[in-house]
């Protein structure tokens, strides 16, 4: 729970969290993004009487969001269609983040009212992903970042969600799909820095080597795994399902082994 909250804060204070990567937007960014780090940055500041100005912006922004989307004149490439989506997702699952932490009791019920139709767009958006060449055997690192912000925003968003089911009523809702969303066997690329300088056809392999699997395999290959320090994004993959305790022990029996 502790985890999920930081998200709009580090957003404000990075520019990137763990399902939005520091390059994804490095060629354009959206406008959702633009003004989801203005309402992030302005709670950050924790000024009493902007708060409920910023609130006000994020309410009007999640109607905005939700509206259904028109079709463009110009019709965009499937990797452009999918960041601009991408955008409003992750810009919706920072604002329900805020209000589910920090909002009003009326803030909160309706942030999960509207869980239904996130949960909706995240896995509309994960099926298409994983329907594309260039997102499921991606040539280049940055359609690998863009696939990999898609899966890790969808989990994020059924995570959400999940949790607070969890917290309000003691049912993780959306479960069954949660377990079956992918997650990339490599994510420890997410963390490398720019690509390799390597000749193209090396860089090609190298990312489409990279598999996905889902989540519920990843939970399985954990448990058979060697001990070890965990990734901040892994650790938050097994704590909802296995428990903190389990995934510290984990840790503390790789130092010994180590």
């Amino acid at each position: 729970m502790d985890e999920l909250k930081v998200y709009p804060r580090e957003f404000a204070q990075q520019g990137e969290t763990v399902f939005m990567h520091r390059d994804l937007y490095r060629g354009e960014m959206p406008q959702p993004i633009r003004t989801a780090f203005g309402a992030c940055s302005c709670l950050c500041l924790n000024i009493k009487s902007n708060r409920e100005m910023a609130f006000r912006v994020i309410d009007a922004e999640v109607l905005e969001l939700l509206k259904p989307t028109e079709p463009s004149s110009s019709p965009d490439t499937k990797p452009a269609a999918d960041l601009k989506e991408l955008a409003r997702l992750q810009a919706l699952l920072l604002y329900q983040t805020i209000r589910l932490f920090q909002g009003s009791l009326q803030q909160r019920i309706t942030a999960e009212q509207q869980g239904s139709t996130l949960m909706t767009m995240a896995l509309k958006l994960v099926v298409r992903a994983q329907s594309q060449p260039e997102l499921r055997t991606p040539k280049t690192r940055q359609d690998w970042i863009l696939g990999e912000c898609i899966r890790r925003t969808a989990l994020l968003v059924y995570f959400l969600y999940g949790v607070n089911s969890v917290y309000r009523e003691g049912i993780c809702v959306g479960l069954h799909t949660l377990r079956q969303l992918p997650l990339s066997t490599e994510i420890s690329s997410w963390d490398e820095d720019g690509e390799c300088e390597v000749r193209e056809d090396q860089r090609h392999s190298r990312w489409e080597a990279i598999e996905t699997f889902p989540y519920e395999a990843f939970l399985g290959r954990w448990l058979v795994s060697m001990p070890r320090r965990l990734d901040r994004f892994e650790k938050l993959l097994i704590v909802p399902c296995q428990g903190l305790e389990a995934a510290e022990a984990f840790e503390e029996l790789g130092l010994l082994v180590a």
